[in-house]
């Protein structure tokens, strides 16, 4: 298992689909784990299991309500024992 937590300042957190209650831009996280299809969420935390045994590539990115990325992607490198 390996648990994530990311710290997003300036902007609402929010699905791209939803309407806007802040003055802040809207945007969303992006993770994904190795080449597996990306988890689209607001949470900044996230769990991901049972993932095998070996070296594990997670990456995030914040988009912004046009689905393009606001900064570059943040990579970390995991090694499940």
């Amino acid at each position: 298992m390996a648990s994530v937590e990311v710290e997003v300042q300036n902007i609402w957190l929010n699905l791209p689909d939803a309407v806007p209650i802040a003055e802040a831009p809207a945007g969303a996280l992006e993770y994904e784990v190795d080449h597996c299809p990306p988890v689209l969420t607001a949470d900044t935390r996230i769990r991901f299991q049972q993932l095998t045994p070996g070296s594990h590539l997670i990456t995030v990115g914040l988009l912004g309500s046009d689905n393009q990325l606001l900064a570059p992607r943040a990579k970390l490198e995991v090694t499940i024992p």
